[in-house]
């Protein structure tokens, strides 16, 4: 199971414009970049044989999750695409514990939610009844008598929408109740502010002042409580620069903390915010800066595959997505990918035989993303052909980008082509050339496009190195 930081409610929260609080996202192409990009990451993380493992934030108060919910829990795979491990509840059942985790939100008026915004407490108290009405609840009606008369007819569409995903999610959840989709998150304890404190004699990291300052400002009871660091920062530090980037390392160890709990720290972690302005150097620097104090539990590493989205996003249709994921021999060979993934986690360094049986590993572990790639390539590339479609292909719809150039140029009408067909003509009459045409074309255009599917498919989806996978 994997850990996306992507999908933190906070990354994707709706905009400023509904509410003071400075953490959310400015615009919303932000928030649409984070969406799309956490689209492209789930599929390509499925594609590869992988599990996305939710926390409780994540499953019930993230718009890129719940926007995203109706697509994901309704694709056929033979794994679970996705899971979530609930905690500090005790259900009897995956409905109890998002009705039970829902309620909570709505009647804790401190509670700072980022996707479920335009509601004053009377009305979140509303939603927390209806909540409750049944035994088995109906999230779509969580609305009901609620937003009907909501100026913001945009934001209330929204709120149902998001509504609407919590219901598949929860159906999901309930049909697939005999899988592995509903677990027990872990307790790993204080993580959040212990991290934060290794920070403050590092040059890059964060004044041990303004540390002392959000301590007494968040209370020290709450100081693992990511909100409460939000208020002291808004306290403590005036200047949005500042604050934004000392909220960039609040933001990585929570969702490393959150990582520990859900996946056992087997998750993807970021620094990166989507910010235009933010100078990519920047983000890199903190980055770097905020890895150096990795502990004992080695938070990091320990993803064997490393996925590059941003390419990935404007390359595959979501109809070619599901369809490849119902082919048989896909499903094998994923299958396979993620069972030799999953070993990594079996290899032991105290173990006298380590060091071979990691080589081993390793060396097994390429053949089969290799394999992989090539069939996936194969089965997208003959799968594009058949529909008579070109390679302008997309992770998802909502994206700004177009399709790539250079692909769509290895496709129909190209040079070599029309070379090949002018001397098949030229050789065997036009009658033959047609019906040889018919069959060769397809062929010619399968090779050009499975060929540029695989390069961009080992560019975006790789291995990782060698060294930085191997254990200590």
């Amino acid at each position: 199971m994997l850990f996306l930081d992507i999908l933190d409610s906070a990354k994707s929260a709706h905009l400023q414009q509904y509410t003071s609080e400075w953490w959310r996202p400015e615009n919303e192409l932000q928030q649409r970049s984070i969406i799309d990009m956490a689209r492209a990451e789930m599929m390509a993380r499925i594609l590869y044989g992988e599990t996305i493992a939710l926390s409780n934030n994540q499953a019930t108060d993230s718009v890129a999750w719940m926007l995203n919910a109706p697509s994901f829990c309704g694709l056929d795979t033979p794994w679970e695409p996705v899971s979530v491990a609930f905690s500090g509840v005790q259900p009897a059942s995956p409905a109890d514990s998002i009705k039970e985790i829902l309620v909570k939100y709505f009647t804790d008026h401190s509670f700072k939610l980022s996707s479920w915004i335009g509601l004053d407490d009377k009305q979140k108290e509303k939603v927390a009844k209806n909540l409750t009405k049944a035994d088995m609840p109906n999230f779509q009606n969580m609305f009901v008598g609620v937003i009907d008369s909501m100026f913001d007819q945009q934001l209330a569409d929204i709120l149902n929408q998001q509504a609407d995903g919590l219901q598949v999610f929860y159906e999901y959840l309930t049909n697939n109740r005999a899988r592995q989709v509903s677990i027990a998150a872990r307790d790993v304890g204080n993580q959040l502010w212990p991290r934060l404190l290794a920070l403050k004699d590092d040059p890059r990291g964060i004044q041990a002042s303004i540390l002392d300052q959000m301590r007494i400002a968040a209370t020290p009871e709450k100081v693992e409580f990511r909100s409460s660091l939000y208020g002291a920062l808004a306290a403590v530090i005036s200047d949005n620069d500042e604050r934004n980037r000392v909220r960039t390392f609040i933001d990585r160890y929570y969702n490393e903390k959150m990582g520990l709990s859900v996946a056992d720290g087997n998750g993807v972690f970021s620094t990166t915010n989507f910010d235009t302005e933010t100078s990519l150097i920047e983000d890199s620097l903190i980055e770097l800066t905020a890895d150096k104090y990795n502990g004992e539990e080695g938070l990091l590493g320990k993803v064997v595959l490393e996925v590059s989205p941003d390419p990935l996003k404007n390359f595959i249709k979501w109809d070619d997505f599901v369809a490849v994921l119902k082919d048989q021999d896909f499903r094998k060979s994923a299958l396979a990918l993620r069972k030799k993934t999953m070993e990594y986690s079996n290899l032991k360094p105290g173990d006298p035989w380590y060091d071979r049986k990691y080589r081993l590993w390793y060396g097994q572990a390429y053949d089969a993303l290799n394999a992989h790639h090539e069939l996936l390539a194969n089965t997208l590339g003959q799968g594009i052909v058949q529909k008579g479609s070109g390679i302008r292909m997309y992770f998802g719809p909502g994206l700004l980008t177009a399709a790539s150039g250079i692909l769509g140029s290895l496709v129909g009408g190209n040079s070599v082509e029309h070379i090949i067909y002018s001397f098949i003509c030229g050789m065997v009459g036009y009658l033959s050339a047609e019906i040889m045409k018919d069959r060769i074309q397809p062929s010619i255009k399968t090779i050009n496009t499975t060929g540029s599917l695989r390069t961009r498919l080992k560019d975006s989806v790789k291995l990782k190195d060698y060294r930085e996978l191997q254990k200590k």
